[in-house]
């Protein structure tokens, strides 16, 4: 019948769908007591990773990097200070030594 009507070019009423009158019930949300006591561990258990794990490695690595730069710049010093032996032969940058040559008064 309805492909007879078209032929004709006459309109057909489609019944008219209905709508849901409320939304289907969806899935609940998690649970916020859970969320709140996941976030009290992380938060408990972080604190602790940084006061007892992160910072005392910190404090053990800088002072490391710390003594291990004075180290290299004492060194550095003491070679760069050294005048092999130029002293003895008269070559000297201390000026203080230079008028008052040992056993002249």
């Amino acid at each position: 019948e309805d492909a007879a009507a078209a032929k004709q070019g006459k309109k057909t009423k489609k019944p008219k769908e209905k709508k849901p009158s409320s939304p289907p019930p969806s899935d609940p949300g998690p649970d916020v007591m859970s969320i709140f006591i996941g976030l009290l561990f992380y938060i408990v258990f972080g604190t602790l990773n940084t006061v007892f794990i992160k910072a005392p490695l910190r404090i053990v690595s800088t002072t490391f990097y710390v003594l291990a730069s004075l180290m290299l710049l004492s060194v550095a010093w003491l070679y760069m200070a050294d005048d092999h032996g130029y002293h003895l032969m008269g070559a000297s940058a201390v000026t203080s030594g230079l008028y008052n040559q040992p056993g002249i008064y």
